[in-house]
């Protein structure tokens, strides 16, 4: 009993020693096998993804283009109109107090489309 007594400080830092590492073990062990099966690294994400990718454009290749070839579609004629729009834009100066009339008008023409 008394041997406890002289050495008690002595036991209890080899406790608290045995205590941080369970907690180490408990707690900041890192489990490889919960890491490997649930998380996915970015790289396989984006690996995944283009693969995916690459299969919808593969699929593009069976699409039957004899239609852009068939004489109903070759004689269809490009019947739109150019829309032509001005329209002016905002106070000449945006800062100038309201009332003030400012000579400069902006004019912005749309471009044509022909």
């Amino acid at each position: 009993m008394e041997a406890l007594k002289k050495n008690k400080n002595s036991l209890l830092v080899l406790l608290l020693i045995v205590i941080c590492f369970v907690a180490y073990i408990f707690f900041f062990k890192d489990n490889g096998s919960l890491t490997n099966t649930s998380v996915q690294t970015e790289e396989d994400i984006l690996r995944s993804d283009v693969v995916t990718k690459l299969k919808n454009l593969e699929s593009l290749k069976k699409i039957d283009n004899s239609i852009l070839k068939d004489v109903v579609f070759v004689s269809l004629k490009d019947g739109s109109l150019p829309v032509v729009v001005e329209s002016s834009v905002g106070r000449g100066n945006p800062f100038a107090p309201i009332g003030t009339f400012s000579s400069l008008l902006l004019v912005i023409p749309a471009k044509s489309a022909l």
